[in-house]
This record gives structure tokens, C-alpha cells and sequence, in this order.
């Protein structure tokens, strides 16, 4: 182990089809495969969370948030490619995306 090692941290692969899909709090990475347009959202906010979306479909992921996100309430974005989230407890913050 490494010292940076947190089982609690997890990769998971969805591979569902369309409507909703709800993000799980012990989610680090997740992958959608999805076959039709899939809205996720965002798991609870807590200080510090941080979470990495690859859209690996071709039917298109919304990444949805319940509280805020960027300081819009229950705002959306769709990342082609990757998405990277940091929350400060109340808003989620898009680090990155592609």
C-alpha cells in the first residue's frame, strides 16, 4: 500500500439504459456505458467529496445536481468525453471537463 490507498474509494462501471441513475456515496469513479440518454446525479454533498465521470456512451450522460452545482440550483452539464466534481458541502464545483 502506498499511503494514498483508500478502499473506501471505488471505480464503478454503469451499463444501464435510459432515465435516472443516482451516484452512490462511495462512488470515486464512475464510468457510464449507458445505451440511451442517461440523466446522473450528483451523490450527497460533503466538504471535500470529489468524484470523476467518463461518458464512455455514445447516447450521452447529464450530470445532474440535487443542491447546486457552479452556484446554479439543480444544474446540469454534459461532458463529451470526462467530468471531474470537488464539493465544498452545499455546491458542486466542475473542475474539469471534456
Amino acid at each position: 500500500m502506498s499511503g494514498m490507498d483508500n478502499t473506501s474509494y471505488t471505480v464503478r462501471t454503469y451499463t444501464g439504459g435510459a432515465g435516472a441513475e443516482f451516484m452512490l456515496d462511495s462512488d470515486y469513479v464512475v464510468i457510464y456505458k449507458n445505451t440511451g440518454l442517461l440523466g446522473a446525479y450528483l451523490p450527497t454533498p460533503r466538504v471535500g467529496r470529489r468524484i470523476w465521470v467518463v461518458n464512455a456512451s455514445s447516447s450521452g450522460v447529464n450530470i445532474i445536481s440535487q443542491s447546486q452545482l457552479d452556484g446554479i440550483p439543480g444544474a446540469a452539464v454534459s461532458p463529451t468525453a470526462w467530468a471531474h466534481f470537488i464539493c465544498d458541502g452545499v455546491n458542486w464545483f466542475t473542475m474539469g471537463m471534456a
